[in-house]
C-alpha cells in the first residue's frame, strides 16, 4: 500500500567512496591564468603605452 521511498536518490547526496575512486582533473590551467592576467591588464595598455613613448623606449 505505501512504498517506501528512498530518499538519497532525491536529496542530492554523494557517497564518498564514489567519489574518490573517480580521478580528480584540475580544473585550472597556467595558460588560463596567464590568460587571466592579460586581460587585466588591457585597461593599462594606453598609459603603459604612452610612458614608454615618453621614456623613449618605444
Amino acid at each position: 500500500m505505501h512504498e517506501k521511498i528512498d530518499l538519497d536518490q532525491y536529496s542530492g547526496s554523494i557517497n564518498i567512496e564514489d567519489a574518490m575512486e573517480k580521478s580528480f582533473k584540475d580544473p585550472f590551467n597556467i595558460f588560463h591564468f596567464i590568460g587571466f592576467i592579460l586581460v587585466l591588464l588591457i585597461p593599462t595598455l594606453p598609459a603603459s603605452l604612452s610612458w614608454l613613448k615618453i621614456s623613449g623606449l618605444l
